[in-house]
């Protein structure tokens, strides 16, 4: 595939303060008990001490959940948004890939596929499909786990280069860099299929992760990896004061695109959830974090108007891409 320049990945991380309330959160949002939300913590020793975790696995299911829930299916037509096709073979249950569709159909048609990968083991070589939405384990990296007071943090990414693509499977090249989600309808609605794609997959991440808690920070940056990932996972802990100074400490890496940072136009927002506002305001750190805003050229997300703006912006500059590739002479 060719090459898509660095600012085509949008990365955050998200902080969780007191897991207890989020669980509510996700009762209320899909409801449903708080006992019957599929939200597991897991443990395992790293470097001699406990780490407390919940699953990448367990944090997709949610989002997917999310996503079919506020997307489902019209009667007699197809949806993007519908449950991709399992079957069993030699007693494991996996997406099927060998339907009477193409692969290209199935990415074309099933958002789960697409946005989530799979692995398919009943033919050989096996096909696979990298995920186009990277996520890390929800780690506890603050505060008791029996207290009301901890911190959790889980980041993503979303690689929409291969977002609507086929993967490297296929041997003969044939539509690999070709973006599958365009429309050959009106010139105006050509990418609509990729941006409301996009914008459910962003949306979900926000209902799901960051309104019923504290806070995000997304943006744009030069390599596809999250967002100042080291610096939270022993700096953050439970008190926001540490949390304001662990964000000043993020934002000065080299990830982000040097040629934007103090010219008022990065594209790096900070998204407040529902907790963080109330937090914020009872212990007067919104001015330090209004600083930090200005300090680095950020934008403060009003409610949704920070995955809106990520896809228009990535749709802009993706045009330009297809355009500047299609334009390209051949064997240049």
């Amino acid at each position: 595939m060719t090459a898509m320049p660095y600012w085509l990945y949008p990365i955050g991380t998200i902080l969780i303060r007191d897991k207890e309330a989020w669980h509510n959160s996700l009762a209320r949002l899909f409801q449903v008990k708080p006992e019957e939300v599929p939200l597991h913590v897991q443990t395992l020793r790293q470097a001699g001490r406990t780490l407390r975790f919940i699953s990448k696995g367990n944090i997709r299911y949610l989002l997917w959940q999310r996503m079919r829930k506020q997307n489902p299916k019209p009667p007699g037509c197809p949806d993007p948004f519908a449950d991709a096709p399992v079957t069993t073979h030699k007693g494991t249950l996996q997406f099927q890939v060998n339907t009477s569709k193409s692969e290209k159909d199935l990415i074309k048609e099933c958002a789960e596929l697409d946005l989530f990968g799979y692995m398919y083991t009943a033919v050989e070589p096996p096909r696979t499909r990298k995920s186009v939405v990277g996520l890390t384990k929800m780690v506890l990296v603050g505060g008791d786990i029996d207290q009301r007071t901890d911190c959790w943090k889980v980041s993503f990414t979303i690689d929409v280069a291969r977002l609507g693509r086929l993967t490297d499977y296929d041997p003969s090249g044939e539509d690999r860099d070709k973006l599958l989600l365009k429309c050959d309808q009106e010139q105006d609605q050509k990418y609509e299929k990729w941006k409301r794609r996009l914008q459910k997959v962003l949306k979900a991440i926000y209902e799901v992760l960051i309104e019923p808690c504290y806070l995000a920070v997304v943006g744009l940056a030069q390599v596809p990896v999250p967002i100042f990932d080291p610096f939270l996972h022993n700096i953050c802990s439970a008190e926001p004061e540490k949390i304001i100074s662990a964000l000043t400490d993020a934002l000065q890496n080299g990830w982000l695109p040097s040629e934007n940072l103090n010219s008022g136009q990065n594209h790096v927002w900070i998204v407040l959830g529902q907790l963080a506002r109330e937090k914020l305001q009872r212990e007067g750190l919104r001015g330090k974090l209004e600083k930090i805003r200005k300090d680095f050229g950020i934008i403060f997300a009003k409610e949704t108007a920070w995955y809106e703006q990520i896809t228009d912006i990535l749709l802009e500059k993706l045009e330009e891409h297809e355009q500047a590739r299609e334009s390209k002479p051949a064997g240049s």
